[in-house]
């Protein structure tokens, strides 16, 4: 009989769209992007600010970073859950 293995390793990969343009397009307020990848990045899933400065400024939006020429990592993270060792990538 084999023996169960107890340190397998998944990963997830987490890709978050939004939408990028001028406030008139987009509106005022994000939809919460970053808070959602700060849900999976830090080691307590609620300890977050929802209140906080955008990553990108408007000028970014404009150019080239975010039209589709490069993206931004927020890092990994390794999660262990019933002994099944997660890797989510955001």
């Amino acid at each position: 009989m084999m023996a169960r293995r107890t340190d397998i390793a998944r990963y997830i990969n987490v890709s978050v769209v939004g939408l990028s343009g001028v406030e008139k397009d987009k509106g005022h307020s994000g939809v919460g992007k970053s808070c959602l990848c700060n849900r999976f990045i830090r080691s307590h899933a609620d300890d977050y600010n929802v209140d906080h400065i955008s990553v990108l400024s408007q000028t970014d939006f404009s150019g080239r970073v975010v039209n589709n020429d490069h993206f931004l990592y927020w890092g990994e993270v390794i999660k262990n859950q019933r002994k099944v060792l997660i890797t989510i990538l955001v």
